[in-house]
Order: structure tokens, then sequence, then C-alpha cells
């Protein structure tokens, strides 16, 4: 990603009194585009107070300030629609329930669309919150500017939001070759398109080995201290490669072994077909 030349926050000799307690006293500072900056100090030196006039909730004494060319004085609407800020402590009313809090919150920011907030949020039976999944229709200026970026990653392939690991039906066609099948649609991963390659000695790596195990063992791999550090690496891949949030191949207490949550096949692996545990 490209970034802006200069500095996206700028202080220059920014002061800010609250009474007779200088919070800031000429304060310079730059945080350029594209970076991490870090503000350190103690309780009282003013950071609490450099975010608020950042973001326009508070008017500095003297002193000029720009936040992506803009003055938090004048333009502090634009800036807090376009930057977010996570308080360390967050702020509820106790006398509301977590659903009117969200409600009460959506209000404050004009989030007016309330089909949109009911398609982020379960409300269990026991009033419990829970995340839904939300639909692309949502918020689509946001997916048009997230697409982009997944593209970027490589992404395998990039399925619908609602997509689910049981939606999937992983075949091998041969060593080396990986069929993937989601609804009607139907494509051919090797090793590298799925981050499975190792760059040294280009051959598969552990991941796939173990993937190829999976697929002749019919979705179930025993467990043991190797296949659960080999297997956390293997749902990474997967993950990263298909975006679904989801462990792939979750650990099933009871049975003391790791289940695939997708349908995976391997008839051509036949040297493999008495290997149902990573060694």
């Amino acid at each position: 990603m490209t970034h802006p030349v200069g500095a996206a926050i700028q202080f220059s000799r920014v002061s800010k009194s609250f009474g007779p307690v200088d919070a800031l006293r000429q304060l310079d500072f730059e945080a350029p585009y594209g970076s991490i900056t870090v503000l350190l100090g103690p309780n009282g030196a003013g950071k609490t107070t450099t975010v608020r006039l950042t973001t326009g909730a508070l008017n500095a004494d003297a002193g000029s300030i720009s936040v992506l060319d803009l003055d938090p004085a004048t333009g502090g609407t634009e800036i807090r629609s376009r930057c977010g800020i996570v308080p360390p402590k967050p702020a509820f009313y106790d006398e509301l329930s977590g659903w009117d809090n969200l409600q009460f919150a959506a209000r404050i920011f004009d989030a007016s669309d309330a089909a949109a907030l009911e398609e982020l949020i379960d409300v269990l039976p026991s009033d419990e919150l829970a995340c839904a999944a939300p639909t692309q229709a949502t918020f689509p200026r946001a997916w048009a500017a997230v697409l982009p970026a997944e593209k970027s990653a490589k992404r395998a392939w990039i399925l619908p939001p609602d997509a689910k690991w049981e939606n999937l039906v992983f075949e091998f066609e041969a060593e080396e070759m990986l069929r993937v099948t989601f609804r009607q649609e139907t494509r051919s991963f090797e090793p590298i398109d799925l981050g499975m390659r190792d760059h040294r000695d280009k051959r598969p790596t552990d991941q796939w080995a173990l993937l190829k195990i999976l697929a002749v063992c019919n979705g179930v791999l025993d467990y043991t201290p190797e296949v659960r550090t080999q297997k956390k690496f293997l749902s990474d891949k997967l993950r990263s490669s298909f975006g679904i949030s989801e462990d792939p191949i979750p650990y099933d207490r009871r049975s003391n072994q790791y289940r695939a949550r997708f349908i995976i096949r391997g008839a051509v692996l036949r040297d493999l077909s008495k290997r149902c545990q990573f060694a």
C-alpha cells in the first residue's frame, strides 16, 4: 500500500491548559503516514489530551494542529469519520442492556440503519449478545475497500462472507494438486497457491503432507504433540487462503482427535492409505 508523503498528524507549538494546570506546553511532533507512532509518558503527561486534540474533541489554546490535512477545530467531524479511537476503558450505561447500549451508540454516530446492526449482532435466547456474520450488502463501501486488500494479500480464493468450511469439499487429484469445490464452483490448487511450498528447496511443506494424511484418513487425525503443532500451522494456512475465520480442523475432546469441518478425500494417495497419524 502506498501512503501520501508527509505527516498524517502534525502538532506545532501546541498548548492546552485546564485552569492553572498546563496539560500541554508548546508540543511539537509528527506522525508520518504509514507508520506507528507511540506517545509515552507518566499519568498527567498529556497523552489523552493530545489524542482529544487530534480528534477535535478539545480545542488547543495555542499552536496549530493538522490531521489528514484538516484542522480538528473546524474539521473534527470529518476527521472522526476517518479515524478510529479505542479507549482504555469502555464506557457503558449500566442501566441499559447490551443491545440498548449498541442502539444508543449507533444513534450517536448517525447509524440509523437498524437492519445493519441486527446483521452484525445476534441476540441469543439467554439475552446474551453474539457476533453474527454480516453480508456484503451490510456495508458496501467497507467491502469495496476491503476486497482489493484481500487480493493483494494473495488469498487463494475470495469466498463470500457467509462461506463456511462445511461448504467446501477438498479432493486430491495428484500428490501436488488439490481440487476444492465451493457450492457449484471448482478450482485446483498447488502447494504454492496455499502458501505450503518451502521457498528454499521448492518442496511442499509439512502442512501439505499433513493435509494429504488428513485426506486419506477421512478428515480425522489422532492427537499427538507433533500433530498439534503442525495442525495449528495447517489451520492458519487454510484460514489465510480461504478467508474463513473458524478453525477448519478443531480438536474433539471426547475422541482425542482433530476432525475437519470440510469434506476431504484422497483416493489417489495410495502410499498414505495406512498412515492416519503424522509422524
